[in-house]
């Protein structure tokens, strides 16, 4: 969550572009996550 109140437009640009070009990282814990997030976009719900 970027709050807009607490971070500006640079920073929030900063930070995504991060994110974007960060490495994925395959742990089993991490693709489990993954493999939630898919399944509930399959679905089309929320959590």
């Amino acid at each position: 969550c970027l709050g807009a109140r607490v971070i500006g437009p640079q920073t929030a640009r900063e930070l995504v572009k991060a994110f974007v070009a960060a490495n994925f990282s395959t742990e089993e814990r991490h693709r489990r996550r993954v493999g939630k997030i898919l399944k509930l976009e399959a679905n089309g719900k929320k959590e």
